[in-house]
C-alpha cells in the first residue's frame, strides 16, 4: 500500500512539474513539499477538510470513473484552481496557502473535475 502511495505521490509531483512548472519551482523554493500536503488527501481521498455532502459527490463521481490513476490529476487541479493564491502567498504563508486548496463547495467541486478532465 505504502508503494503504491509513494508512486502516486512521485508521479503527482511530475504532473505539477510537466503542467505547471512555475507552481511547482515556487512551492520547491517555499520548502512546500507534496509528499506533506497530498500524502493526507491520497490516503484518505480529501475527507480531512471537505464537507460532507460534496465528499459524497466526489467519491461517487471518482468511484464511477473507475480509474485510480485519475487521483493525482484531481489533486493536481486543486493546486490550479487555487494557483494565483499559492503564488502570492510568501514563503512563510506558502504552507497554508496550499492547505487551503479543497473541494469546499459542489461548485468548486466542478470547477476542480473539469480542470482535472483538462489535465487528463
Amino acid at each position: 500500500a505504502f508503494v503504491t502511495l509513494h508512486i502516486s505521490l512521485l508521479f503527482f509531483r511530475q504532473l505539477i512539474l510537466y503542467h505547471h512548472p512555475d507552481l511547482h519551482n515556487q512551492l520547491a523554493e517555499d520548502g512546500v513539499s507534496p509528499l506533506l500536503y497530498a500524502t493526507p488527501w491520497f490516503i484518505t481521498l480529501f475527507s480531512a477538510k471537505t464537507p460532507m455532502l460534496v465528499l459524497l459527490s466526489f467519491w461517487d463521481r471518482y468511484i464511477l470513473r473507475d480509474e485510480e490513476t485519475f487521483l493525482p490529476f484531481v489533486a493536481l487541479a486543486m493546486l490550479v484552481c487555487s494557483k494565483s493564491s499559492i503564488l502570492s502567498a510568501g514563503k512563510d504563508e506558502a504552507h497554508s496557502a496550499v492547505g487551503r486548496a479543497g473541494l469546499s463547495t459542489m461548485q468548486h467541486l466542478n470547477d476542480v473535475w473539469a480542470e482535472a478532465e483538462a489535465l487528463r
